[in-house]
């Protein structure tokens, strides 16, 4: 039944604001489309959100190498015609002129209030992100700590993600046949455990890993 849900759940994160949506704001717009409650299979419907963000975060990390570049000309860069210099050089202002309206802008400018600037008040991580389900800051294994080169032991979830591929990507680890299979090195094997692994798949085995650094930590604060 869970399974069921992908769909609505991508709607809903397609809409969303990636920096600060949280698997709770998607679960209780599932229950308002659907007109029931998900208490009962609360942890599952979670989970699944976040595999399906990270999926997500994923094919657009993989996608935007694969953007072409167009070069656009601009319009001015286009020769101008004699007539057109012409116009140009008749309605330029004179120099006199030039500097009576650059006068005038100053003390315009000068007579404006002063615009308060709007301070931002740290979240509870102390690193000025919004601490929600995907930005919780998680705990590192050392494999994780070494492959994200993260000198901290903690990082939420989606910037692990983008560490990860951006490893991945400089280390050129995609499978040129199928991007979306990774041919991991000694680093990337030292969390994954395998030679191979897709994409989806990597997101299950990194959720793992990730839960079981948060047992230990639990376990040795009992």
């Amino acid at each position: 039944m869970v399974q069921e849900l992908k769909p609505a759940i991508r709607d809903i994160l397609k809409d969303s604001d990636m920096a600060t949506v949280s698997a709770k704001s998607v679960r209780k717009k599932l229950e308002t489309i659907n007109g029931c409650s998900y208490n009962d299979k609360k942890k599952e419907i979670d989970a699944l959100i976040i595999e399906i963000y990270e999926a997500m975060q994923a094919d657009e990390e993989d996608s935007s190498d694969d953007q072409p570049l167009v070069r656009q000309k601009s319009e001015s860069t286009k020769p101008r015609d004699k007539k057109e210099e012409y116009d140009a050089y008749v309605m330029k202002p004179s120099p006199s002129k030039r500097k009576a309206a650059s006068s005038k802008s100053k003390t315009d400018d000068a007579a404006k209030p002063a615009k308060k600037k709007k301070t931002r008040t740290p979240s509870a991580t102390g690193r000025g992100a919004p601490n929600n389900g995907f930005m919780k800051p998680l705990r590192l294994s050392p494999a994780i700590q070494t492959l994200t080169r993260c000198e901290q032991d903690e990082l939420p979830r989606p910037t692990i993600v983008k560490r990860i591929w951006e490893y991945i990507k400089e280390k050129d680890l995609q499978d040129p046949s199928d991007k979306r299979s990774i041919l991991c090195d000694d680093t990337m094997k030292a969390v994954f455990k395998i030679d191979r692994v897709h994409m989806f798949t990597m997101n299950k085995i990194l959720n793992e890993e990730l839960k079981a650094v948060a047992d230990d930590q639990a376990a040795g604060a009992s």
